[in-house]
Parts: C-alpha cells; sequence; structure tokens
C-alpha cells in the first residue's frame, strides 16, 4: 500500500507539474505577444514622430524660400494662417516651425528690422555706426516712417516699440545710428535741457 500509494502520489504530482507547466507556457507565451504587440505600438509612434519631424524639417526648408524669394514680411497684414498658405502648411506645424525662431511676431519683425537696415544704408548710404554727442541724426523722422513701413511695419508707432524691445543685431544698430530721431519729443526735449543744465 505504500508503495501504490506513493506511485499514486507520484503521477498527481506529475500531473500537476505538468499542468503548471502548461500554464506556465501559457502565460509566458501571452506575455511574448504582449510585448510584441507593444513594441509594434512603440515602432509606429517612432514612425509618426520621425514623420512629424520630416514635415517639419520639410516646412522649415519651404519657409525659406518664401521668406527669400517671396519677402512676404513685407506685409504688414501678415498672419500665421496667412503664411501657413503661403508656405502650403496648416497653422499647427507653422506654429511648430515658428516656436523654434523665438515666435511668430518676433520672426517676422527682425525680418522687418533687418531689411529695414538693409534698406537704410541702400538709400541713405553707409552711416555712421553711432552718432556723437550734439551731432544730429542723419534720418528724420519722416524718413524713418517711409523707411519703416517699406519694411513691413504697419506704422512708426510699431516700429519703434519694436525696435525698442528687440536685442537683436539690427536693432541694435538701428537704435545707435538714428537713435535720437526714435525718442518722443518729449524725452528728446527732456535730454536737451539736461545737456544745457
Amino acid at each position: 500500500m505504500k508503495k501504490s500509494s506513493s506511485l499514486f502520489f507520484g503521477k498527481i504530482v506529475k500531473i500537476f507539474s505538468k499542468k503548471s507547466l502548461q500554464e506556465r507556457v501559457k502565460k509566458s507565451s501571452e506575455l511574448k505577444e504582449k510585448i510584441i504587440h507593444e513594441v509594434n505600438e512603440i515602432k509606429e509612434i517612432e514612425r509618426e514622430i520621425s514623420l512629424r519631424i520630416k514635415t517639419l524639417e520639410d516646412i522649415d526648408k519651404r519657409l525659406e524660400r518664401v521668406i527669400e524669394k517671396r519677402k512676404v514680411f513685407l506685409d504688414p497684414n501678415l498672419s500665421l494662417t496667412k503664411l501657413s498658405m503661403i508656405v502650403g502648411s496648416n497653422r499647427t506645424y507653422m506654429s511648430n516651425v515658428m516656436a523654434k525662431r523665438d515666435g511668430f511676431r518676433n520672426y517676422i519683425n527682425n525680418l522687418r528690422l533687418e531689411y529695414f537696415c538693409k534698406i537704410m544704408e541702400e538709400e541713405k548710404g553707409t552711416l555712421p555706426e553711432t552718432l556723437e554727442e550734439g551731432e544730429k541724426p542723419m534720418l528724420t523722422s519722416r524718413e524713418i516712417t517711409h523707411l519703416a513701413l517699406k519694411s513691413g511695419f504697419s506704422d512708426l508707432r510699431t516700429f519703434k516699440r519694436v525696435v525698442a524691445k528687440s536685442k537683436t543685431i539690427w536693432a541694435n544698430k538701428i537704435k545707435q545710428r538714428i537713435y535720437l530721431s526714435l525718442q518722443e519729443p518729449e524725452a528728446e526735449q527732456k535730454q536737451q535741457l539736461y545737456r544745457k543744465g
């Protein structure tokens, strides 16, 4: 009886261990399928990200060509939506491209400031880097307004605000070369009183 009972228990242990082994194999197969599915999802996400990056790079290149050839920044009514349509993109993608360039407004205004400096030098010749004390600026307020409008700014006030706010090389050139003309009349009078006193 002892022998038959141990044989019986041995068979039961074999059956249970076979079942547990089969269950473990089944669970590992399910886990393997789940991992393969998750890996495929990750690969799909990577493909989408790669495609999006490529799309943004393509939009960026098209933007450069449009800026260079059509000089769309000269339009004082240019908007992100309008620029998106010109470039052949949607507003969301264009917004992402502009985020890399310090935002739409800053990017467009910096192009306008650069253009202002270019036409200022073309129309007035080489201007001195700075003005000596008491020296009159080489551009009148009327000329500055004309050049600002020609550069895509909607008015002189907007131009002054952008120049004052900007820290670009172009804004610095403008500040150094025509600073007195850009000051408000009250500030200019206060400066003259300060120099006399």
